[in-house]
């Protein structure tokens, strides 16, 4: 049974469980930046202040780090992308810089990408060997 909206505003439960879906969603298509992650989520619920929203969506991208669903990496052009612990994720996550749009593509951003186990949750299936995939888990 899905969480339901009260006087026309809705959940926090509704909003934790749609920003799930658009991360693990956004995740399995590509590496995305945080960033991007928050303009698709304050499309869907625009009438929630936006330090409520993002505090929420960090709550639930943090979440699927920690149940190695996904996995966050800063991806620098200048020295490539490292993956995070979960340790780090909360820190960075939690700074704001992150979540806002790139001041010139030349700079560092965060990204998040589906783990093999993220792929299989969300696509009902065993996931194919994705590039990104075999990068997530130190293949080639």
């Amino acid at each position: 049974m899905r969480p339901r909206a009260t006087e026309g505003q809705p959940s926090i439960a509704m909003i934790r469980d749609e920003a799930r879906r658009q991360i693990l969603s956004m995740a399995v298509d590509d590496a995305f930046g945080l960033w991007e992650l928050r303009w698709t989520l304050e499309a869907c619920f625009p009438e929630i202040p936006r330090p409520a929203l993002l505090k929420i969506v960090q709550e639930a991208l943090y979440g699927l780090v920690a149940a190695g669903l996904v996995a966050v990496e800063i991806d620098d052009p200048a020295a490539g992308s490292v993956q995070r612990t979960v340790d780090e994720v909360a820190r960075i996550i939690a700074e704001e810089r992150w979540w806002e749009p790139l001041a010139e593509p030349s700079a560092p951003r965060v990204v998040f990408l589906a783990t093999p186990a993220g792929e299989r949750a969300y696509l009902g299936r065993e996931a194919t060997a994705s590039p990104r995939a075999a990068s997530i888990r130190g293949g080639a």
